[in-house]
C-alpha cells in the first residue's frame, strides 16, 4: 500500500482522474488497479470551492471584488434602511429621504448603487451627509464600516 500511495503522488493527478472517469484501470508502482480502487475527492484550492458529484466538478472562486464588496455594502445599508423605516413607524407606501454619513467607500456607494437604495427603500432624496436633527437617526457598524443613517417622511 505505501508503494502505490507513493506511486500515485507522483503521477499527474489530473491524468489519473482523466483514466478513472472514464472507467479506465491505471498502473501505479507495478500493481493494476481498477477505477473502483481509486478515490476521487474535490478538493478546496485557496480562493476556490469545490464541489464534485455524479462525475461532474464545479469550483468557484471565493475572491471578494471591489465590485461585489460594494454590491454587499450597498444591500446591507437598503436592509438598515428599511430597518430604520419600520422603528420609525413609517407606513409601507411613505416615500421619504434619507441621509447616509460614512467613510470613502460609503460615500462610492451611494453614487454607485444609489438607484437600487433609492428604488428598494422609497427614497425620492438619498444625500450624502449628516442627517438632520428632525430625522430618525441611527448609527451602524457594516462590517467595520461606520455610517450614520437619518430617515424623514
Amino acid at each position: 500500500v505505501a508503494a502505490i500511495r507513493a506511486g500515485l503522488a507522483e503521477l499527474a493527478p489530473a491524468e489519473v482522474a482523466e483514466a478513472v472517469r472514464r472507467g479506465r484501470n491505471v498502473t501505479v508502482a507495478g500493481t493494476e488497479l481498477e477505477p473502483e480502487d481509486i478515490l476521487l475527492q474535490a478538493q478546496d484550492t485557496e480562493g476556490y470551492a469545490a464541489a464534485a458529484e455524479a462525475g461532474y466538478t464545479v469550483a468557484v472562486t471565493t475572491a471578494i471584488t471591489p465590485e461585489l464588496a460594494d454590491e454587499g455594502l450597498a444591500r446591507e445599508l437598503v436592509r438598515r434602511i428599511q430597518d430604520m423605516r419600520r422603528e420609525a413607524g413609517f407606513e409601507l407606501a411613505d416615500r421619504i429621504t434619507t441621509w447616509c454619513a460614512g467613510e470613502a467607500d460609503v460615500s462610492r456607494v451611494l453614487v454607485s448603487h444609489g438607484e437600487y437604495i433609492r428604488a428598494e427603500t422609497l427614497t425620492t432624496e438619498l444625500v450624502e451627509g449628516a442627517p438632520p436633527a428632525d430625522a430618525h437617526v441611527a448609527s451602524h457598524d457594516l462590517e467595520g464600516i461606520t455610517v450614520a443613517i437619518g430617515v424623514r417622511r
